[in-house]
């Protein structure tokens, strides 16, 4: 009994609390993580928004300034077109602005905003409304805006990027300062009177301005600070305030409203930049710290696969010493069925499990056996192991394994591939250790597994991938240096013999030329390839003839199909298609392309279309070589070239077909290939007629 208790302490003590433990401790760095992610991810959704509203405020600042010189001036007779620019700049920006909002605004508040800058904007005449009131109109919902900028760095939690959105607010209510002033002073010199309600205006402007200049300095680091200091002292900024002060001080006015209005412009255009430099800056910092997170959660997960495979190794031996200890135990203190059944119990609630007779019959499964089999006890009990043995099992380690437990009558490890009753294939790390009685004989066997499929699924995966890659490197190794090689080669000729003739020399650039054709060409169609495999290729979708469109194609070929004194045959390509005109000139040049590489000379090429109920079927067939079945599956394999159909003068990448085929995918059709060998081969284009 002391030994019994010792051991089940043992077992609570190991498996227990060193998991509970673990576990809490992973969570924790884990949740803590995520939860920095979380708030990084958030930054960057708000350096996004106060981007766009930093660029609405700018140009409406813009507009403001020329609408107020525009009314002051009162000559609605000639158009203004620095004013019409900045009306089509600052549409474009709110309009870019609601893009954003629309995706990332909860409350609709900054949305609803939008909206009425907008229509107010179109509301507005300039002819019957006053100077002053423009003024109001315009900086009331600048202040709106600038309003809501301020609430953004209350919602970040980390402070360094908190206080950067704070230093854009502070710059952006200075520059809006600096934006009445030239709005103000622009009326004033307009009018070439400087009344007192423009000084109080402009003095209050000032003193908003020093106050949030100042503020916004103790903000920032001491690096962006002094490049900002050293570019607020450039002359032409410190022009601009000294025009401002000499008209305080004198109160006569005696430069131009032009050349007033382009000198304060390029000054707050010098705060846009700063405004801009402080966004780059603040999004840098958050990609730096989001790459450092995806590289703690990185390490995280391979800590946590760790964890696991140490634990299942753990409780592996922690079963294997349980069983080995069952027959002292069962001597010592209770009936050995009894200990089996605790430790069956134990087990069924972890592992797959099954136990087979002397003869190897079923006798017990566990649910977890069931589930992975997708066969009930009823179906299994009595049956043999065959039921879920895998065809292609090799019939050796079942030799080995009954070898091993039969007559060596020692535990077998090792993984086996099943097929479960819906001729699923699944894999499993297995223990099977047989049970012997009291004079050494087998009375029975257990089974004791895991379910290893994702692991063994992504061993597949990572050799697949390494053979891709293979394939790939092999393809380019050839492909990059002949060309190299031809360029290496001629510009030494060249180089090295001063005196070579102009015809020849002509002769050798022209290789060079065409070879970095070439490479440009092998490169752009490793580039397209990654693009569309990544997702990132966009379609421009619009509707074009065909006859047209075909006609641009046949002029890219036509030139190689002459060599071969090949015939390019079109038949009934009537009608329109709506399609990324671009991309599927792309498809079209490559399948053309390779009917003539593959045609012999003095045979046709066939181009027809027709319209089969929902589907465009765009057709070209060939005369050439044809292919096999086998040839045809692997066809639109990226970096699959057919053997028999490669030699010198028409091997390529391998990637021509696997992109056509993508670029079709994406416009929801397909290609079908239809081939007889030595007869030819018809490629046939179908796309929708409703996608869009």
């Amino acid at each position: 009994m002391i030994q019994l208790h010792h051991i089940k302490s043992k077992l609570l003590f190991l498996s227990t609390v060193p998991i509970v433990l673990l576990l809490v401790l992973f969570f924790l760095i884990l949740s803590h993580t995520m939860e920095d992610k979380r708030n990084f991810e958030l930054t960057k959704k708000y350096i996004f928004e106060l981007q766009a509203i930093s660029r609405v405020v700018h140009f409406m600042q813009l507009e403001r300034g020329l609408s107020i010189g525009y009314a002051t001036k009162k000559d609605f007779t000639q158009k203004e077109h620095q004013l019409e620019n900045a009306r089509k700049e600052l549409s474009a920006s709110i309009e870019e602005a609601l893009k954003a909002y629309e995706k990332n605004d909860k409350n609709g508040a900054i949305l609803t905003l939008l909206e009425v800058i907008k229509r107010e904007r179109e509301l507005l005449d300039l002819a019957k409304t006053t100077p002053y009131a423009l003024k109001e109109h315009y900086s009331h919902k600048i202040a709106m805006l600038l309003t809501y900028a301020s609430t953004i760095p209350t919602l970040m939690d980390e402070r360094q990027n908190r206080n950067f959105m704070q230093a854009f607010v502070y710059l952006a209510t200075a520059k809006e300062a600096l934006g009445i002033i030239r709005a103000t002073l622009n009326q004033s010199f307009i009018n070439d009177a400087f009344e007192q309600r423009e000084q109080i205006t402009i003095q209050e402007s000032l003193k908003i301005y020093n106050t949030e200049l100042e503020r916004f300095k103790n903000s920032v680091p001491k690096e962006f600070l002094n490049s900002f200091e050293a570019n607020l002292q450039d002359a032409k900024v410190e022009k601009t305030f000294a025009i401002i002060q000499e008209v305080l001080a004198q109160k006569h006015l005696t430069l131009m409203p032009d050349a007033w209005f382009e000198e304060a412009t390029r000054t707050i255009d010098f705060f846009k930049k700063m405004e801009d430099a402080l966004f780059a800056h603040v999004a840098t910092l958050v990609a730096s710290e989001l790459q450092a997170i995806i590289y703690q959660l990185t390490l995280i997960a391979m800590l946590l696969l760790l964890f696991c495979a140490l634990l299942i190794t753990t409780i592996i031996t922690l079963v294997k010493k349980i069983l080995s200890s069952t027959n002292a135990l069962s001597e010592e203190h209770f009936d050995s069925l009894a200990l089996l059944e605790q430790y069956k119990s134990a087990v069924d609630r972890s592992f797959i499990v099954s136990k087979t007779n002397a003869h190897g019959n079923i006798t017990y499964v566990n649910d977890e056996f069931c589930k992975i089999s997708g066969f009930s006890r009823e179906e299994v009990i009595g049956k043999s192991h065959k039921i879920i043995r895998h065809p292609t099992t090799p019939k050796a380690l079942f030799k080995e394994m009954w070898h091993t437990i039969k007559e060596r009558k020692e535990p077998w490890f090792g993984e086996i591939q099943n097929l479960s009753k819906t001729k699923e294939s699944y894999w499993t790390k297995a223990v099977i250790n047989p049970i012997l009685d009291k004079n050494g004989n087998v009375v029975e066997y257990i089974g004791i597994r895991i379910d290893i499929t994702e692991i063994e699924n992504a061993k597949e995966a990572a050799l697949s991938a390494q053979r891709v890659k293979s394939a790939f490197l092999d393809t380019m190794s050839h492909e990059l240096r002949t060309p190299l090689n031809a360029v290496i080669g001629f510009s030494q000729i060249i180089k090295a013999k001063s005196d070579l003739p102009e015809q020849k020399r002509n002769e050798y650039i022209e290789k060079i030329h065409l070879s970095g054709v070439h490479l440009l060409g092998l490169v752009n169609t490793i580039l397209d390839f990654s693009k569309i495999d990544s997702g990132k290729m966009e379609l421009h979708i619009k509707e074009f003839a065909l006859e047209t469109f075909m006609q641009k194609v046949l002029l890219l070929v036509e030139g190689e199909a002459a060599k071969k004194s090949i015939a390019l045959s079109q038949e009934g390509l009537e009608g329109t298609l709506r399609a990324d005109e671009q991309l599927f000139k792309q498809v079209c040049i490559n399948i053309l392309s390779n009917a003539i590489k593959f045609s012999a000379a003095h045979t046709t090429i066939t181009i027809s279309y027709k319209l089969q109920e929902s589907n465009h079927l765009l057709t070209i067939c060939d005369e050439g070589v044809g292919l096999t079945q086998e040839q045809i599956s692997l066809l639109f394999e990226p970096f699959s070239q057919i053997k028999e159909h490669q030699n010198q003068a028409i091997k390529g990448t391998g990637l021509g077909l696997a992109i056509s085929q993508k670029i079709v995918a994406l416009h929801g059709g397909t290609i079908d290939v239809q081939s007889t060998p030595n007869k030819g081969s018809c490629f046939c284009i179908s796309l929708p007629t409703h996608k869009e």
